[in-house]
């Protein structure tokens, strides 16, 4: 944009006669960023970023084990039929009673072996994908029968950790 500023106006007297001569000075508004509102927004960038970022590494790894967690859930609705079934959790075991066969050394998904024991306890173990470790960050769900309701304890080191929420 713009502006005209006029410096002054007056009369110049040359052979004789009388003429107006304007002097006009033009002055172009300047666009762009000094180099101190630039540091500014940078530092305020970097402080954002240094709180941000531990916040959305454990929003990811939470959502990166939401598939072990789902891959999990055949098996334990498939334990909750066969109690309803038998009557008891003993005969409640991978492969038997329509409970999925136990999966060991997946490569496909996040989830590294699945089993279910004859008590209907499942372990779940992640493979070393997106920073999780086999023995640190496995988890366990635990049926439970109280007057004759059957009830689900998850434990383990995913729970510690804050993956799964009890």
């Amino acid at each position: 944009m713009l502006y005209t500023v006029v410096i002054g106006i007056w009369e110049l007297r040359k052979h004789g006669e009388t003429r107006k001569n304007t002097k006009v000075m033009r002055l172009t508004r300047q666009s762009g960023y000094t180099l101190l509102e630039i540091l500014v927004t940078m530092g305020l960038i970097g402080v954002l970023a240094v709180v941000a970022y531990p916040s959305y590494e454990d929003y990811l790894r939470k959502s990166r084990y939401s598939e072990m967690v789902t891959a999990a859930i055949p098996y334990k609705n498939a334990v909750g039929v066969c109690f309803n079934r038998t009557g008891s959790l003993a005969n409640c075991s991978a492969s038997q009673n329509g409970i999925p066969p136990n999966i060991s050394n997946s490569q496909a998904s996040l989830l590294r072996f699945l089993f279910t024991l004859p008590n209907g306890r499942i372990f779940a173990f992640p493979s070393a994908q997106s920073g999780f470790t086999l023995l640190g960050d496995y988890y366990v769900l635990t049926p439970t029968v109280t007057n004759g309701v059957l009830t689900w304890q998850f434990s383990g080191p995913a729970v510690t950790k804050g993956y799964i929420n009890n």
